[in-house]
């Protein structure tokens, strides 16, 4: 072999200690990101009708569905006017609940 092209033992070794200490394990598992129920930025606590009110506006100004569907509770229920009812009876014959606002909304 050309002497040229042969690499001294201890820069080969300090090559290989280098890199073992800069780099993280390529195969090692990452740290799980925070859970959360919604990822969403339009969401406050619903104790008043102002915040109720705001999250709703956020969340069509957002289109963020998610952030729309968080803001109804499970027994959720929609009751319209009887004007209403009849001019879409087909929408409002089995009853509107929060699954079918769950559906609406995606």
């Amino acid at each position: 072999m050309k002497d040229h092209l042969k690499i001294p033992v201890h820069q080969t070794i300090l090559f290989c200690l280098a890199i073992i200490v800069a780099c993280n394990n390529p195969f090692a598992t990452r740290k799980p990101q925070g859970g959360g129920s919604f990822t969403g930025v339009a969401i406050k606590p619903a104790n008043s009708a102002e915040n109720v009110l705001y999250n709703l506006r956020a969340s069509f100004e957002n289109l963020s569905a998610q952030d729309y569907i968080y803001i109804f509770s499970e027994d959720f229920t929609f009751s319209p006017d009887p004007e209403d009812s009849l001019a879409f009876i087909e929408e409002f014959r089995t009853g509107w609940d929060y699954n079918r606002e769950l559906l609406f909304g995606k």
